[in-house]
């Protein structure tokens, strides 16, 4: 038996050679994997990183989005404010714009219906004056006549 363990172990490819073998494989793969989880975790490292920075940087444009937003709003309150004060400046003074030339049209209006009563009444007393002289120039005249009639008659 000993001859044939001798044999086993001298042969070209003993079990010895086979469990060295073995040995450097499996130590092979330990540091293959001691290296990929190195590797690992450096790539966490630098992924969980790259998170963070996204995050960050992602949350940074996000309050620059809101305040921007609230810019936005801000401008268009003014904006709607500014129109709404033009609006009800525009609501007063125009009417007033309008109602200025109407008053002094109406009271211009007013004075010249005045003016055209007052010649109205002195054309009317002139008539009358009138009127009346051509009555008493007529009774004068018809007195005249009649004296010349007078007169006439006795030459």
């Amino acid at each position: 038996m000993e001859k044939r363990f001798e044999q086993f172990g001298n042969s070209e490819k003993s079990i010895f050679s086979f469990r060295r073998e073995e040995i450097a494989v499996e130590n092979q793969i330990r540091s293959i994997l001691s290296e990929n989880g190195q590797i690992a975790g450096k790539m966490s490292g630098q992924v969980t990183g790259i998170v963070s920075k996204t995050q960050t940087e992602v949350s940074e444009l996000w309050v620059k989005f809101i305040n921007l937003l609230k810019s936005a709003i801000r401008g268009f309150f003014i904006i709607a404010a500014t129109v709404i004060v033009i609006i009800l400046l525009l609501s007063v003074f125009i009417p007033r714009a309008l109602v200025k030339p109407l008053k002094k049209a109406i009271d211009d209006l007013r004075d010249s219906s005045h003016q055209v009563s007052l010649v109205s009444d002195d054309s009317y007393h002139a008539s009358q004056r009138l009127a009346a002289g051509a009555s008493e120039q007529a009774s004068s005249l018809s007195q005249t006549s009649a004296s010349l009639k007078g007169i006439a008659d006795k030459t």
